[in-house]
């Protein structure tokens, strides 16, 4: 179920350092491969900015204001 939760979250949006240092250490994070892959795709997404075009997921838009 965490990994359902997760992919509604937009991690790419997560300070890097709180990525890494934080939701990368969590145990539920570390116990699911789906978990990983979502923050994997995040770390992608702040490794890599010449390609976030290419990135296109729900998890890298940004909210439509209201």
């Amino acid at each position: 179920h965490v990994s359902e939760l997760l992919a509604v979250v937009r991690l790419p949006f997560i300070h890097p350092s709180y990525l890494l240092n934080v939701v990368d250490n969590e145990e539920l994070i570390k116990s699911s491969e789906a978990c990983r892959d979502l923050v994997n795709e995040a770390k992608r997404y702040h490794m890599l900015p010449h390609a976030r075009q290419e990135m296109q997921t729900p998890r890298t838009r940004p909210r439509l204001s209201a």
